[in-house]
């Protein structure tokens, strides 16, 4: 599982992310790569909500959602996203 930590607020993805929610959010990100079973909270893989006018897929990726905080010892690697002029996501280092 893996947590993209941006400026204004988390988002879990199954995978590590390849297309970035965050794209107009300006500011570093990074992607904490964490293992589901050191979180001691509730994990629940849900649909996404409709947003707006745009309705939910109908067959949508499950998503994490962590229903508390964050551990650090859930935290197995830390990858900083570099990204390009237009915010889109290029790459994750170590």
């Amino acid at each position: 599982m893996a947590l993209l930590a941006s400026p204004r607020d988390p988002h879990c993805h199954p995978v590590i992310p390849q297309t970035p929610v965050c794209r107009g959010v300006p500011g570093e990100h990074v992607v904490l790569r964490l293992d589901e079973s050191l979180i001691s909270h509730p994990v629940k893989y849900e649909a996404p909500a409709p947003v707006g006018s745009t309705a939910a897929p109908e067959n949508p990726t499950l998503f994490p959602h962590i229903y508390g905080p964050v551990q650090k010892s859930s935290v197995v690697a830390t990858l900083k996203v570099q990204r390009a002029a237009d915010g889109s996501f290029l790459s994750f280092d170590k």
